[in-house]
């Protein structure tokens, strides 16, 4: 026997039992009316479910939510590094402590203490050295002024200047067609 739908059950309960009763009508009258029975049921149903909607702020909520973890996320990733970076600073800031220790020996060794002789000898060779770099770039100099004298006094002349400049062009041209020739579409097939 088939339960009778009672306007005391609930709305999930009527409707069940509205789809259930128009299974078991033979004709089509019938089965149209209980098809409308369930559809009205299954309305009721719908209407009797609280509203989803979000509460007033959510998106609000979210966002912050949402910002304030990023943050987060991006405050880790910024002050973390891989296990091995930080067992290497820690090695460098070891072995620049230990080598603190050992500084003022090494110091000792490679300046000596100062005295007036020293600082006359330190000042003599230090002008020394500057007068020979001061040297050096004078001699430079010159060279390179020579080699463009000697690069550009053969341009002088009206025959080697068309010559060069025929060169050049003859240069600009293949670089051009070798251009087009790499831009172009190729076709490797063999028929």
């Amino acid at each position: 026997m088939r339960p009778n739908p009672s306007p005391s059950l609930d709305p999930l309960a009527r409707w069940l039992a509205a789809e259930e009763a128009s299974r078991g009508t033979a004709d089509e009258a019938g089965v149209e009316q209980a098809s409308d029975v369930a559809e009205a049921a299954l309305a009721a149903l719908f209407e009797s479910l609280p509203e989803t909607g979000p509460r007033l702020g959510f998106a609000r909520r979210v966002s912050a939510r949402i910002a304030a973890e990023k943050a987060t996320v991006e405050a880790k990733r910024r002050f973390t590094a891989p296990r091995w970076l930080r067992v290497g600073l820690v090695a460098a800031l070891f072995a620049a402590g230990l080598a603190a220790l050992f500084l003022p020996g090494l110091v000792a060794v490679v300046l000596p203490a100062p005295s007036l002789a020293g600082g006359v000898r330190a000042a003599t060779l230090l002008l020394g050295g500057v007068g020979e770099g001061l040297a050096r770039a004078v001699e430079s100099v010159k060279a390179w002024l020579e080699l463009v004298r000697f690069l550009i006094e053969p341009l002088g002349r009206p025959e080697t200047a068309a010559t060069a400049l025929l060169l050049l062009a003859m240069a600009g041209g293949s670089f051009v067609v070798l251009k087009m020739l790499i831009r172009r579409e190729r076709s490797w097939t063999h028929a």
